[in-house]
């Protein structure tokens, strides 16, 4: 009995030594919106913080900012410059979850008992409205165009990384560098305030969706990865848009199927509307073939517009598109090593359903009968695509003759200078360097054995 009184004795002791050693480092956390807790373990010299933010808020290991501070009793030597130096911050272990929302831990490893700690955390919302959206009135009646705002919301499936960006002081121009979070999020609404023209007609409203926007403090982008269904179920009947520009982006949007949804009506109904839907050329493959856009491909109003520099520009696509008005097609083939023969493509090769037609996955030549003003040309889904789910295919159809040397650029890549010509200011030029890639959507020309 004895024996076993002194055991327990013995590990009350030691725990309390353990205790103590623990208060020995000191941790100050300053938290707002959520809350971070330290645990320290001697063992190892690790410092474990347990990250919990408050409902409708995040936060991200980019935005804890752990720093390493001086102990007083310390503070003579190191001002002599014989003591350790001090970092300003320390390296924080630990990734984020898919759901920011959540409570996580992250560690960091003590430096010595002469420090102590400050830990900074910034807990941000979910729920994120911002005015940065581009309108436009399409009417043409010279009235304000109205204060388009965007609804966002912190991406479920998130990937948090951090970028640098320079930045210009506008009074000295001084271009300097500073790092920041890339935060995705979804567009959960777009609301435009009630406005009429004269006479109480309805405001026509284009809307230019864009892919980033800066936190006013400058510290955070988001960057809009995602459209939730019923983005325009608020719009006020005063307003009545005709167009949504999607953003530039690397990858599409992930597009909810009812994001754009005008009304309650059944497609066949004559007073269902269908909204025209502008994608950047180089995604518009990736849109029509993923179905969430099926009722505006198939009311022919998914497009790219383009404006193209010159009088010739070589063009390819991972989808069918409608040849616009005042184009003429060509093939390519080398004559010389010094000549090309471009072939104009006849309209009975390109008529699909009475309407001329590029097929999918062909390099072709385009001339603009008349772009001295830089017109723009709509390039529209054909409704012959089908919606597949999957992405475009990269090949080469050969539609128009095994003559043809020009290949699709389907997606952004790189040839070889040895083996084919770019088209710039209306000549083929040689490849010039193997690093450089030639963007989606124009066609490359393939050097023959001539």
């Amino acid at each position: 009995m004895k024996q076993n009184a002194k055991n327990i004795m013995m590990l009350m002791l030691f725990t309390g030594l353990a205790l103590m050693a623990r208060a020995a480092v000191d941790v100050d956390i300053v938290a707002t919106n959520g809350t971070v807790t330290a645990s320290v373990s001697t063992s190892n010299n690790i410092c474990t913080l347990t990250v919990k933010p408050d409902n409708d808020y995040y936060i991200t290991r980019y935005d804890i900012v752990v720093s390493k501070l001086a102990d007083a009793s310390h503070a003579a030597t190191r001002a002599s410059g014989n003591g350790p130096g001090i970092s300003n911050t320390l390296t924080l272990e630990g990734e984020d979850p898919s759901d920011l929302g959540q409570e996580r831990t992250y560690t960091f490893q003590l430096q010595g008992d002469e420090y102590s700690y400050k830990v900074e955390a910034t807990f941000r919302k979910k729920k994120i409205e911002t005015n940065d959206v581009q309108t436009n009135a399409t009417d043409g009646s010279g009235s304000a165009t109205p204060q388009a705002s965007l609804e966002l919301s912190v991406s479920q499936d998130n990937n948090v990384q951090q970028k640098e960006v320079t930045v210009v002081d506008e009074t000295t121009g001084e271009e300097t560098t500073k790092t920041v979070n890339v935060v995705e999020v979804k567009l959960d609404n777009l609301s435009i305030p009630e406005t009429t023209t004269g006479g109480g007609t309805p405001q026509e409203v284009a809307v230019t969706i864009p892919a980033t926007i800066t936190s006013s403090d400058g510290t955070t982008e988001y960057a809009i990865k995602e459209i939730g269904a019923g983005v325009l179920s608020n719009i006020s009947s005063s307003v009545t848009i005709t167009e949504i520009s999607l953003p530039a982006t690397d990858d599409p949007l992930k597009i909810a199927n009812d994001a754009f949804k005008m009304d309650d009506l059944p497609p066949g109904d004559s007073n269902h509307k269908v909204l025209t839907i502008k994608s950047p050329l180089e995604l518009l493959d990736d849109y029509t073939l993923n179905g969430c856009l099926k009722e505006n491909v198939e009311s022919g109003k998914l497009k790219a517009t383009v404006t193209p520099p010159n009088h010739y520009w070589t063009f390819s696509c991972g989808v069918d598109v409608i040849v616009p008005d005042g184009i003429t097609v060509y093939t390519c083939r080398m004559e010389s090593n010094s000549q090309v023969e471009i072939i104009p493509i006849d309209d009975s090769a390109l008529l699909v359903n009475g309407v001329r037609v590029i097929k999918a996955n062909n390099g072709v030549l385009i001339a603009c009968t008349d772009n001295s003003d830089n017109n723009a040309y709509d390039i529209v889904a054909a409704t012959t695509n089908e919606a597949t789910g999957n992405r475009p295919a990269t090949g080469d159809a050969k539609s128009y003759g095994a003559q043809n040397m020009l290949e699709p650029v389907i997606e952004r890549k790189n040839y070889n200078s040895d083996e084919y010509f770019v088209l710039k200011d209306n000549e083929f030029h040689s490849i010039m360097n193997n690093s450089s890639k030639v963007p989606a959507c124009k066609a490359v020309l393939k050097k023959s054995n001539l």
